[in-house]
């Protein structure tokens, strides 16, 4: 998408002799039905007539129209500029022109009174502006994307490079731009140039540092911070950030710490948009202390573009700058942190628990040794007295299976003569029917002689 920057100030900011520097964006002319200031003034194109279909937006400031053209407007070919009062900059800002473009807002936040104000414009009285339209104004021009301060070559040197950055959208940033957008105040609060890099910033520590419960603070006296074993810090960077809405920000641990063993825990990114302190946790999770002096380089930060500006971060942290803003009460007093000593306490407690564990057991070793050896005795006892008696049956059974041996035996002897004695009558009996047999055999024979002797005598 194409892009658009407007600069924006009030009255007397630079915004023309900025937009006269500019190089790396195509400067569109705007128009107006205002006469020329001066002789050859050419910041403008002077309209006679004002035909609104003409003109991509129209903007009324007191009796005169302010707007943009639609063929200067197709000029642009990847990043065009122009200037824009700050005055009606909202209401504009609230139409459905971004649709059409990629607006970026530069602030120019060059006039600190408005004293100055009045000097920068010579008096002239159709552009001077009171204490109450200064202050708003100049509301609007520090809530731009970004926000611009030094003088003309400063500024000037940054608005290049912003529209170097835009148009050629993609990657990390390079040293260079960061030193043209911190000379400009922005990107970064308090930095030293020194510090910047190839294409990053080397973010130092800051006075102040959080650890186990209680705020500390180094001095020319007490330079020194320590992280002990297993423990962290919450510490700052002496840099504060100043996030254009075009850029994101990532910071890590720069790389001796890192091989020393300290891990460096943030969030995921520096928001676009984003202004405040640049806070992050240093753990130490080796079992000796690891020491940083105040200044100290401890972590790098780089900057990367975004796709399309953000609309800019304006959560709960914005314009926090110091510890406070970040921690609440309940945690800056607790003791997080304290690993290593509550390791120690814990073997401490673990001990006597121990040893008060040993000394019961051994009592309850005694008690039930001293129980079995008593229940053993018991059994003994009853074992002696049960085999006494099993003796006892035993011999009792023994007898009174004698006696059913010998009652057996008898009864298998009278079995014996009671066989006898039936094989004895079954014989008689056999004999008794032989006799009779031979009786009936006798009679018969009989009869029939006394028969045959009847017939004989008849």
């Amino acid at each position: 998408m194409r892009v658009l920057i407007f600069l924006v100030g009030i009255p007397g900011a630079g915004k023309t002799t900025i937009l006269s520097k500019v190089t790396e964006a195509l400067v569109l002319k705007p128009s107006t039905q205002r006469q020329p200031r001066y002789t050859g003034e050419s910041e403008y194109h002077f309209e006679k007539k004002w035909n609104a279909a003409q003109f991509a937006w129209s903007i009324d400031r007191g009796t005169t129209k302010y707007g943009m053209r639609n063929d200067e407007l197709e000029k642009i070919q990847r990043v065009g500029i122009t200037v824009f009062d700050p005055a009606n900059l909202e209401n504009f800002l609230s139409g459905d022109f971004g649709t059409k473009v990629e607006l970026v807002t530069v602030g120019l936040d060059t006039i600190g009174s408005l004293d100055e104000q009045h000097a920068r414009v010579g008096q002239d009285k159709t552009r001077l502006l009171d204490q109450v339209s200064f202050e708003a104004q100049r509301g609007v021009v520090r809530n731009c994307d970004v926000v611009l301060t030094g003088n003309a070559e400063t500024v000037a040197a940054a608005v290049n490079e912003i529209a170097f950055l835009l148009g050629g959208r993609g990657g990390i940033i390079s040293g260079e731009s960061i030193k043209k957008l911190m000379n400009a105040g922005t990107l970064l609060e308090g930095g030293d140039l020194q510090k910047v890099e190839t294409a990053s910033y080397d973010l130092r520590l800051q006075n102040k540092y959080w650890c186990q419960g209680k705020y500390h603070d180094l001095t020319d006296n007490n330079p020194t911070m320590e992280i002990p074993p297993y423990s962290f810090v919450i510490v700052t960077a002496v840099e504060q950030a100043i996030t254009p809405r075009f850029l994101v920000g990532t910071f890590d641990i720069r790389v001796r710490l890192f091989i020393s063993g300290v891990i460096l825990s943030n969030g995921p990114q520096v928001d676009p948009g984003y202004r405040g302190a640049l806070l992050c946790i240093l753990y130490n999770p080796s079992g000796r202390k690891v020491c940083l002096t105040r200044y100290e380089h401890f972590a790098t930060i780089q900057y990367q573009t975004t796709a399309l500006k953000a609309k800019g971060y304006t959560a709960q942290y914005q314009d926090k700058k110091t510890f406070e803003g970040f921690v609440d009460a309940g945690t800056a007093v607790s003791p997080g942190g304290q690993i290593k000593e509550d390791l120690a306490t814990l073997d401490v407690t673990l001990s006597k628990k121990i040893s008060d564990f040993k000394n019961f057991w051994w009592l309850v070793m005694a008690v039930v040794v001293a129980s079995i050896i008593a229940v053993f005795a018991i059994l003994a006892t009853m074992s002696y007295s049960l085999i006494d008696k099993a003796s006892q049956a035993t011999e009792k059974a023994n007898d009174v299976a004698s006696k059913a041996d010998a009652a057996i035996s008898r009864l298998e002897l009278a079995g014996e003569k009671m066989s006898r004695t039936i094989e004895a009558g079954e014989a008689q009996i056999a004999k008794m029917k032989t006799v009779i047999d031979e009786m009936q055999q006798t009679r018969g024979t009989s009869e029939n002689d006394k028969t045959k002797k009847q017939r004989s005598v008849r």
